[in-house]
């Protein structure tokens, strides 16, 4: 699948990302464990999609190489805050999932404005 960068932004946020925050604060709320790399693989089969690190700005990234050395130069998110880094310790997608949603959900919203 060729992924625009609108597509990236919508799977991310509007999709997975959302479904991800909503299986972590129902997974808080009983006191169950979860694991992010399970929860986004599930998303991912669940929609019938197969892509890098079952993460949409990676899959981009990966379809968009470039030159420069900086961690992950192409990601879509990186187009409107050139510090982002997902694995900020601030917001880390793994260890700060909710935190993480609410990052990408204040990026997409700059990102959209952006747009139009």
């Amino acid at each position: 699948m060729k992924l625009t960068l609108n597509k990236a932004w919508e799977l991310c946020v509007d999709g997975q990302w959302k479904w991800i925050a909503r299986q972590v604060r129902a997974c808080i709320k009983e006191g169950i464990p979860y694991y992010i790399g399970n929860l986004k693989r599930q998303w991912c089969e669940k929609n019938g999609y197969s892509v890098e690190l079952n993460c949409f700005f990676c899959e981009y990234k990966l379809q968009h190489p470039s030159e420069r050395k900086e961690n992950c130069p192409t990601c879509p998110a990186k187009k409107i805050d050139k510090t982002f880094y997902c694995m900020n310790t601030k917001y880390d997608f793994a260890d700060e999932p909710l935190k993480f949603y609410a990052e990408i959900r204040k990026l997409n919203r700059k990102w959209l404005k952006a747009k139009s």
